[in-house]
């Protein structure tokens, strides 16, 4: 499945693998309350099976994301993430 450039940022960035060659972690915080922030793009990536929602946060302001393997797949991550 292909992605966006801003698709993959976002995958790369909820894995760490901005800062890191391996992932340390699994999360990415949207803010659900804001339509200019990256909720668009991360809610795309959840109607594709490529992230699922997590908690919801800051009474409802923000939400947490995780990457799926298939996401790790489709940014040609490993499922351990590296």
């Amino acid at each position: 499945m292909s992605v966006t450039a801003v698709e993959r940022m976002v995958i790369r960035h909820a894995l760490g693998l901005d800062n890191s060659k391996n992932a340390y972690r699994n999360h990415f915080c949207a803010c659900i309350a804001d339509p200019n922030d990256d909720t668009g793009t991360v809610r795309s990536l959840v109607d594709r099976g490529l992230m699922e929602p997590g908690p919801v946060i800051n009474n409802g302001r923000d939400q947490y994301f995780r990457v799926t393997d298939a996401g790790k797949r489709a940014i040609g991550a490993k499922e351990d993430g590296r």
